[in-house]
Order: C-alpha cells, then structure tokens, then sequence
C-alpha cells in the first residue's frame, strides 16, 4: 500500500453534498457480524436549512428518515463507508463551532418492521433469501451459503427472524457493507485476503485473546466485519477473520479502526 495522507470526505444529507475541504467531516461506526452497522456522523458549521434536512417527516404513525452517505479515506485510498438512514440528532455547540452530530443505521426501520408472511415449498436457501430481500430496500450483494439447504415447508413472518433462521441452518452469517447485504459461510473461503503489515496499515502490537487477536489499523474504508486478513509481524503470520469493530475517521483529527477477529 501507498502512503495514506491527504485525508479526502464526502457527506449527502438527504440530497445535499458536502465535501472536506472547506466542510469539517468526522464519524464512528460500528460494525459487526450478524448485524446492522451503526454510525455516529459530525458535520460542522451547517446551515439551518441543512439541519432541517437531518430531520424525519412522519407520515401517519410512522417516520421517513432522510437518506445519508459517507465516502471517505485519503487521496490514494477512499470509497464509500456509510450508506444509511438518519434516525436522530442533535445540534450542539464547541467554542465557535457548530456541531450537526447524526445517528445512522442501515435501512433502519426497513430492517427493523419488514413484513414478509409468505411461505415457501421445496424451495433452497438462497432463492427464499433473494426473495425475502427483495421485497425492501436493501442492495444484495453475494450470496454464498455453508450449506443451501432445501426447505420442504418454511413459513417466515418477519425478515429479521426468517434470515436469523436461515442463517444457523445453513450455517452462514451475513454483512451490511456499505448498505450492502452479503452472505458467506461461517468457515469463510480464502477468495480475498487483505494483508496487514507494519507498512500497510497495522498499528501496534496485536493483542492475544481468548478467541483470537485484537489489533488496530490505520484507517482502512475498505476493511469490514467479515473481512480476511493476513496479519504478518515479527511473531504472527496468520489469517484471521474480523467478527467486529470500530472506525473512526476525522478530517482533523485522529482516524483508525480498532477490530477483534478469530482464527481461521
């Protein structure tokens, strides 16, 4: 990998765009194996009518959240990062500064309220999962399953259950990438692996765990909960799968990720 300087970001509040410089851009997500990432997002100075697009508009007993999107990194090494919906925020204010701070989830009240009611006969995993899928908006990405198992009879009311289901019958478990559902094995193929070394990314000395190893990266947009990497120091050459993790990334400040991962 190439040096990583020049810090580049992009945040789109509900249609509208901002980019560092001139505007100040930090957040922190939050990712993990089996779940809905979530993200804390900071943009500094905005206008009032920006503030006002951060904002939920009910809709009977129900809210539409305004859309949001983060692509960020450096000059040499950036992509999207956060594709979601802004399910809340406060404004504050830092010396001269004020802070417009965004919680983010992917699709959330798709995900959280998403009736399926449908059942399938003779049917295999993966074509009752694509089906599941497409009746929200959620972006499929891969789909690779432990075991495609056939369903003689299978009744699923709610998205969330029926892939939790799923899942653990055919042993797999799923990803949210960039507002992109992905699906693999738990015993993960070596299709891509991702090196890290002490002139690629990895900062620190990782630490041993019970499960497997801690360690920290510089920022890295492209590394996420299910990631392969290959962690090569003075004492390990492994690879390890990333279950969970932090990034934090600031135009200012400090950016890295901080992540926990088991052997494989």
């Amino acid at each position: 990998m190439s040096r990583l300087y020049n810090r580049v970001a992009q945040l789109n509040v509900n249609g509208r765009e901002f980019n560092y410089p001139p505007f100040s851009i930090e957040f922190e997500q939050n990712v993990a194996v089996g779940s809905l990432s979530s993200a804390t997002v900071k943009l500094y100075n905005p206008a009032p009518d920006t503030i006002k697009a951060a904002e939920g508009i009910k809709e009977g007993r129900s809210f539409t959240y305004p859309y949001l999107t983060v692509d960020a990194g450096y000059s040499d090494n950036f992509g999207t990062c956060i594709i979601g919906e802004i399910s809340d925020y406060k404004v504050s204010q830092s010396g001269a500064d004020k802070i417009l701070e965004m919680k983010v989830s992917d699709k959330t009240k798709d995900w959280a309220n998403a009736l399926i009611n449908k059942t399938w006969k003779n049917t295999r995993a993966n074509v009752i999962i694509r089906s599941m899928l497409a009746t929200i908006d959620i972006d499929i990405g891969d789909i690779n399953l432990g075991d495609n198992k056939l369903y003689t009879n299978l009744s699923v009311m709610y998205l969330r259950d029926g892939l939790k289901k799923i899942m653990k019958d055919t042993l797999s478990e799923y990803n949210f990438n960039s507002g992109v559902i992905e699906i693999n094995p738990k015993t993960p193929t070596l299709k891509k692996v991702i090196q890290l070394t002490y002139t690629s990314g990895l900062i620190g000395k990782p630490e041993k765990t019970q499960s497997g190893l801690k360690f920290k990266t510089l920022f890295m947009y492209q590394l996420n909960s299910g990631s392969i990497v290959n962690i090569v120091t003075n004492t390990i050459n492994k690879n390890f799968k990333i279950k969970k993790g932090v990034k934090k990334f600031s135009t200012f400040g400090d950016s890295y990720c901080e992540w926990e991962a088991v052997e494989i």
